[in-house]
């Protein structure tokens, strides 16, 4: 984000600590980065993990209760609702002091024990992943410096680091939605063009209309599948789908065989059908 880099300049140049801003610059390069592409910022990957290791671990410690709910939970172990809602409280809290980059960085270059079990597509199998949770320790920490500029007297300063929260939330909304909309599309683009085609839009639109009627039928039947960031688990039951506390855009499909549709899509058919 180039404003972000030039606001930190700016930041230095009225004598105003700029390694907050800095920082911001380098985590959303990590997180923006592919795995495979990372030895490129190897040597600024493994200064953020150095200074972020002892954070990480020290969270990790005070969370062990979080991460042995959620070995329980990948060993397919019994887990109560209360546990459940306890390890998204923790969840969220935990990417709002360690950036979302540490968790990448230090499984890349600094492995601690405990970070493997906090990767993006395990926490998404479970409907534990927080909305936002690349972006959540990036807005935290946006929002503590506006504050932190506004109480020091450069009010202009402060409006736009908060001009930059408000463009990370909305740069955030639409990554979430274009890639939902990429995954739907995936299925149903028959002449591959890359484009929702109306054909294509009314063979969706039934394929909806026919699982609402499946759902109605078999919604309690353990043989729905679910796609999350481009993985797939399953079977579950469809009430099961509808308990899942995450506000993550999901594909489900009935047995392995039928079409992917969007889990909201077929819910609202199915309650307007039931209706």
């Amino acid at each position: 984000m180039p404003r972000l880099a030039e606001l930190a300049r700016e930041l230095e140049a009225r004598g105003t600590d700029p390694r907050v801003l800095r920082e911001l610059q380098l985590e959303l390069q990590v997180l923006d980065t592919p795995p495979s592409l990372l030895g490129r910022l190897r040597q600024q990957v493994r200064e953020l993990a150095r200074r972020n290791a002892e954070r990480l671990s020290g969270e990790i410690a005070e969370s062990r209760e979080m991460v042995r709910i959620i070995r329980r939970r990948v060993a397919r172990e019994q887990v109560t609702e209360d546990e459940l809602i306890l390890v998204r409280e923790q969840m969220l809290d935990l990417v709002r002091v360690v950036p979302a980059a540490m968790v990448v960085a230090t499984n890349y270059t600094l492995p601690l024990p405990g970070t493997s079990l906090l990767t993006p597509w395990l926490l998404a199998k479970l409907g534990l992943l927080p909305t936002r949770w690349r972006e959540a320790h990036i807005l935290h920490t946006l929002h503590k410096e506006a504050a932190r500029l506004r109480a020091a007297g450069h009010t202009e300063l402060a409006e736009r680091v908060e001009a930059l929260e408000s463009q990370v939330e909305e740069e955030a909304d639409a990554r979430t939605a274009a890639a939902h909309e990429a995954a739907l599309l995936t299925h149903w683009d028959a002449n591959h063009d890359g484009q929702w085609q109306e054909s294509e839009l009314a063979a969706y639109r039934a394929e909806v209309l026919r699982l609402a009627g499946v759902a109605l039928r078999m919604g309690t039947r353990k043989r729905w599948f679910l796609q999350a960031e481009g993985r797939i688990f399953g079977p579950v039951t469809l009430p099961a789908l509808q308990d899942l506390q995450t506000e993550l855009p999901l594909l489900v499909c009935y047995d392995g065989k039928s079409g992917w549709v969007d889990l909201r899509d077929l819910l609202t058919t199915a309650q307007s059908t039931r209706g």
